[in-house]
């Protein structure tokens, strides 16, 4: 079984850390603790919930400029993907997938094209899997 967690929830909840489980409605019912079991052979295991990555941007070094064969005065500063991944992107108020594009220096989205300050980027899921 899977319990996904935020990540602020990842601080408070460890693997084995039975007081505090989601999954366990009484500390006290939990079978693990209830047989002596160790909780690290909890059946439960942790998921994090997916983390948006920010599109950043700052101002170009006079050498960055030089060596770019770009106009622009800004370069992407932040963790990217890999050219034709994939992504599920956000501007704040919804999201879609989108592909990671570049072009020599020039970086973009091959669906929304413009890569925005305030928009965010994330790996797709993992497909659905029926058990």
């Amino acid at each position: 079984m899977k319990v996904q967690i935020t990540a602020e929830a990842d601080n408070d909840f460890k693997k084995g850390d039975c007081r505090r489980c989601p999954f366990h409605y009484a500390y006290a019912l939990c079978p693990l603790v209830k047989n002596d079991k160790n909780p690290n052979d909890c059946p439960i295991e942790i998921v994090k919930d997916s983390q948006w990555i920010p599109f950043k941007y700052r101002k170009m070094t006079d050498e960055e400029k030089e060596s770019y064969s770009t106009d622009y005065d800004t370069i992407l500063d932040c963790e990217l993907p890999e050219e034709g991944q994939p992504i599920l992107v956000s501007d704040g108020k919804s999201a879609w997938e989108d592909f990671f594009m570049r072009d020599g220096d020039l970086c973009y989205l091959d669906v929304t094209c413009d890569i925005e300050e305030g928009m965010a980027w994330m790996p797709m899921p993992e497909p659905y899997k029926k058990d």
